[in-house]
């Protein structure tokens, strides 16, 4: 009997101790790996639904997911309504190397040439 116990024992303890192997991430885990970055509007395809942002050191290439936002001015807008040097602020997760943007915010407007 007793080492019927303790062979329960040791499994329980087994599957207890993988079990956070296998467990959902936590939220703040799901946060740590949302990023944001802020750039210029450097290409446009939306048939493809890909833009690239110019930041200071980099030209960055995302994919638009397919709940994300765009606002522009307090209004929902469409990705083939950005504008090459459009100002936006782009939150997004890494999936492997792709980076999925949830949310484009036009922060401003493109200079326009004199």
């Amino acid at each position: 009997m007793n080492k019927i116990m303790n062979v329960a024992l040791l499994s329980a303890l087994a599957v207890a101790g993988t079990g956070g192997a296998f467990a959902a991430p936590t939220k703040s885990q799901a946060a740590a790996t949302a990023q944001t970055v802020v750039g210029e509007i450097s290409a446009v395809n939306a048939q493809s639904m890909t833009f690239s942002v110019k930041t200071k050191d980099q030209t960055e290439n995302f994919t638009l997911a397919k709940q994300a936002s765009l606002i522009s001015q307090g209004k929902t807008i469409h990705l083939a309504d950005l504008k090459v040097g459009e100002r936006v602020e782009v939150s997004y997760t890494l999936d492997g190397a792709a980076r999925r943007a949830s949310s484009v915010h036009v922060v401003s407007q493109p200079m326009k040439a004199s």
